[in-house]
């Protein structure tokens, strides 16, 4: 999916400063498009070419970028917050799956609202223009952890 935000421009209208290293986050955020990153993830990947951007950089960014809608923000605690790009700077629709254990965060194809959607709007006269979906649990993973614990 080809992003269509406009860094430099949205920064300009939102009256924030636009910088390089803002642009190089956003770069590496771009090339990962699809992917859950940590902040961790995003700094590791940003410092491969440009060491020089630390982690209070990162976290700024993702705050500034989380406001413009460039990111959508997944996960509970801070431990597990995940970062997606939002290519199309669109309102988020659609779902995850929250591990509340390990933190893995896998998408959901199906779309459950559109149905709901249209009944909230038939019946309220109201209109949803976004959701934003999350659903929390046990992976397969760590929960195959837990039975092999408890049985040994």
């Amino acid at each position: 999916m080809e992003p269509t935000v406009n860094l430099k421009e949205l920064f300009e209208e939102k009256g924030y400063k636009y910088t390089a290293q803002r642009e190089k986050i956003f770069d590496i955020l771009k090339k990962q498009c699809g992917e859950h990153l940590t902040a961790t993830d995003i700094c590791e990947l940003v410092q491969s070419n440009h060491p020089d951007i630390g982690m209070a950089t990162v976290y700024r960014t993702l705050l500034i970028f989380e406001e413009l809608n460039i990111i959508n923000k997944l996960g509970s605690e801070d431990e597990f917050s995940r970062y997606e790009f939002n290519a199309n700077n669109d309102t988020h629709k659609h779902y995850h799956l929250i591990c509340v254990k390990c933190g893995q965060i896998k998408d959901i194809k199906e779309n459950f609202m559109a149905e709901m959607s249209e009944n909230v709007s038939e019946k309220y006269d109201f209109t949803v223009n976004g959701y934003n979906q999350k659903l929390y649990g046990i992976c397969k993973e760590c929960l195959a952890k837990e039975v092999q614990n408890a049985g040994g």
